[in-house]
């Protein structure tokens, strides 16, 4: 399976990810070309998600009918022609640096790209986009640079200079093999909420963003804020969504990392020892090393469980939605950089009881974003951008109910209030993504990053 990905002008448009079926994705190259191997006799779509194009306002997607095996097949792609920002980062010797870049202006903020080995970097923007811009980089390190732009008609190319030296070589996953020979993957940077820091309940742990080339977890489950080194209770997965592979750590086997606190950001350094598996050479090796240094993440949030509380007594804002009865579970935020106070709260409730949250979330007075009222599922969101204030409340009549054995990463119950007091619009832009925010899925994205995607509990069992 190959093509081209085009604009309505016939302009070929280099670095845009092209997913192909459900799990597999591919970037285009220089020419705007991707190729990519599928299963045989198996229809299957090819979609070009907004974040992946300028916050296009609708998913690109191509029905591709079944292949026969060994067939090679061309479906080229056609996008709506958007201004292209490009260029490179570089050191002070002018070496390629490896950085998070993105475009803004005073009214919005692009998703942030990672640029190559070579420090090169592509970002399609947003078709409002228009006028005065600011091209800006973060190095994993900390080091940062910007460029004035004006974004008119014409695609826009922009060299970033950082001080110092240490360009694409620094800001990387070393993973060590001896069967499988070794291999160096960028470590993943943002500046928003992707790969962030939550702390709950002592357990730290680091959420890998979506669909970058690099995906790192990672779990230290006796965080203490006092202490720096921990060589037990570490747990790392790493995915390489370009070439397939990826590194776990295994019960058993020494790893090691230290963790510091820098402003709103922790700075994290491991090395250890777990299980590399190479897609492109079909094999593993259990005894491979990794080693990873300066690596800076944001703090999303620290909080704390609940159990069988009434959340306005218990530090969740004074205007939350809440029933006369208790709520069998609770996450509360207990420090937050970005996202104020709040969190989740989780009830056994029935169509009935979401309707009273929906009635006292309606005397607010937000902004309703979206309402959604299916069979068996319910939902509405409301936001205030002035008073920074976010309150989303859904039903499943198809969830289980709140146990007590129930962990707020896993719980899925019938009703679940998520409150923000503080969250600006930006975060809460970075934390829906570009999707229609009245769909439910997207506002799930919003739970799911508080929920620290409970699956990373599982980091180094696999």
């Amino acid at each position: 399976m190959m093509g081209y990905v085009k604009d309505t002008d016939g302009n070929r448009l280099p670095g845009v990810r092209v997913n192909v079926g459900q799990v597999v994705s591919s970037v285009t190259d220089d020419n705007g070309y991707y190729s990519q191997v599928v299963p045989a006799n198996t229809d299957f779509s090819i979609t070009v998600k907004p974040k992946n194009y300028g916050g296009y306002n609708k998913v690109v997607k191509v029905d591709v009918p079944a292949l026969t095996p060994g067939e090679q097949r061309q479906v080229d792609i056609v996008l709506p022609r958007l201004v292209r920002v490009y260029g490179k980062v570089i050191d002070g010797e002018s070496q390629g640096v490896r950085a998070s870049v993105w475009v803004e202006t005073s009214k919005t903020c692009t998703e942030s790209v990672q640029t190559d080995k070579d420090g090169q970097f592509s970002i399609y923007v947003p078709e409002g986009m228009k006028g005065d811009a600011v091209v800006k980089a973060r190095s994993q390190s900390g080091q940062e640079a910007s460029e004035q732009i004006t974004i008119r008609k014409e695609d826009v190319c922009v060299l970033l200079k950082m001080k110092g030296n240490g360009g694409a070589g620094e800001n990387k996953i070393h993973i060590y093999s001896d069967a499988l020979g070794d291999v160096d993957w960028p470590v993943p940077t943002t500046n928003g909420a992707q790969n962030v820091v939550c702390v709950v309940d002592g357990t730290l742990l680091l959420v890998p963003g979506d669909e970058q080339h690099v995906n790192m977890g990672m779990q230290v489950s006796n965080y203490n804020k006092d202490q720096t080194k921990y060589d037990q209770g570490v747990g790392v997965m790493v995915e390489n969504m370009v070439t397939g592979g990826s590194f776990h750590s295994e019960d058993g086997k020494n790893m090691e990392c230290t963790v510091d606190k820098a402003d709103d950001a922790f700075v994290i350094a491991l090395s250890g020892y777990g299980t590399f598996y190479s897609k492109q050479q079909g094999m593993s090796d259990e005894n491979a090393k990794i080693v990873a240094k300066n690596m800076k993440f944001n703090h999303l949030f620290t909080g704390k469980t609940l159990r069988n509380v009434m959340p306005r007594d218990a530090g969740f804002p004074s205007f939350t939605p809440q029933l006369d009865v208790k709520a069998p579970l609770a996450m509360n935020i207990t420090e937050s950089p970005h996202l104020g106070k709040g969190g989740m709260i989780y009830y056994n409730g029935d169509e009935a009881d979401y309707k009273t949250l929906r009635a006292a979330a309606a005397k607010l007075g937000l902004d309703k974003l979206g309402e959604d009222n299916e069979a068996g599922y319910m939902e509405v969101i409301y936001y205030s951008a002035k008073k920074q204030t976010l309150v989303m409340i859904e039903y499943d009549a198809g969830s289980s109910p709140i146990d007590e054995d129930a962990t707020w990463e896993d719980a899925d119950a019938p009703i679940m209030v998520t409150v923000l007091d503080g969250i600006s619009e930006d975060w809460l832009e970075l934390m829906f993504g570009d999707d229609d925010t009245r769909s439910r899925a997207n506002s799930k994205t919003v739970a799911n990053k508080l929920r620290c995607l409970g699956k990373m509990n599982r980091v180094g069992r696999k």
